[in-house]
């Protein structure tokens, strides 16, 4: 939601609390791909190369690594 708005800013600090409330959830890759998306659209390169490799060693074989957020660019867990 934050993510299409633009509201980077909040989509980070949502990622962050999910990531801190809900450790070793399936959403931990998600949160984890949106703060990567995120930094990188604020332009905020040490964050985002940080969470990109904290990324890549705990997923390195996620979808969401590729360019797009999913492969029909729309969030997993929403089919229409």
């Amino acid at each position: 939601y934050y993510m299409r708005r633009g509201a980077y800013v909040a989509a980070v600090n949502r990622a962050q609390v999910a990531l801190k409330d809900y450790p070793q959830t399936p959403a931990t890759e998600e949160a984890l791909a949106i703060m990567v998306k995120a930094y990188d659209a604020l332009e905020m390169n040490d964050l985002r190369d940080d969470a990109d490799r904290v990324m890549r060693q705990n997923f390195p074989n996620s979808r969401h690594l590729s360019d797009s957020f999913t492969a029909e660019g729309k969030p997993w867990w929403r089919p229409w």
